[in-house]
């Protein structure tokens, strides 16, 4: 078996990282902004959209809906996240750092 490991030794001083997704159906940005993964799209998400929210150690903190064209979920503690959005056809998959 191959492990791999990454150590981050220090602060990130970005404020805001943006990850722009465009598939057929949806064209959305996921970003974090004041301890919030946020979702915002131009069009509404399909009736099958779900939002999954991973910790760092791939435990599933949220599963919810996509019902309207922004998703913010609570405050969330700074750290390393992996956002999944999955819709009728397709999955997509978001790395988000929350360090505010």
């Amino acid at each position: 078996m191959i492990f791999s490991h990454i150590m981050i030794v220090g602060t990130i001083d970005a404020p805001t990282a943006v990850n722009s997704v465009s598939d057929n159906s949806t064209e959305y940005v996921c970003f974090s902004k004041e301890g919030r993964i946020i979702l915002e799209s131009k069009t509404k998400f399909d009736s099958a959209s779900v939002v999954s929210i991973f910790d760092a150690n791939a435990r599933m903190i949220c599963k919810e809906k996509l019902v309207n064209q922004m998703y913010s979920p609570k405050v969330l503690p700074k750290g390393f996240y992996t956002v999944q959005v999955s819709g009728k056809s397709k999955s997509n998959i978001n790395k988000v750092i929350i360090n505010q």
